[in-house]
């Protein structure tokens, strides 16, 4: 048998699943939303002028000691959920000299609220919207 067996005797779990289970792990500490959250606003501010050399890798990379301020987050805090944060895949993380940047991997965020709207990843054509999935259409009777 598959080392990928459950230890229930169920199927195999898929790449995708492990991938999102690991993200939504990561996302499941408060500090790590507030994180998350101010990078994607940030991502829209960060090269707003007064500082676009912290910006050098692209626009929606954001300067680590900026981020600790920014969510008034002790840096050694930010830090280590930074590493979490990134062992999910939920950002990337790139160095510059002796600056480091982070930004959030956008696509991997999008399978995720994907996810959470009951759609599996490129099946929202077979369901059309607004319509009740036939394992829950009795449960609420």
């Amino acid at each position: 048998m598959s080392d990928e067996v459950s230890a229930r005797g169920g199927s195999s779990t898929r790449p995708e699943e492990e991938t999102l289970s690991r993200g939504f792990r990561a996302l499941g500490h408060p500090h790590r939303l507030t994180i998350v959250r101010a990078l994607m606003e940030r991502a829209f501010e960060c090269c707003a002028g007064e500082r676009a050399d912290d910006c050098a890798l692209d626009p929606a990379s954001c300067n680590v000691g900026d981020l600790a301020r920014l969510v008034d987050i002790a840096p050694s805090t930010v830090s280590h959920h930074l590493k979490e944060l990134e062992i999910a895949g939920i950002i990337e993380r790139a160095r510059d000299g002796r600056y480091l940047y982070c930004r959030v991997n956008e696509p991997l965020l999008a399978r995720l609220a994907v996810f959470l709207a009951g759609e599996p990843a490129g099946a929202g054509a077979r369901r059309p919207a607004g319509s009740v999935r036939s394992d829950t259409a009795g449960a609420a009777s």
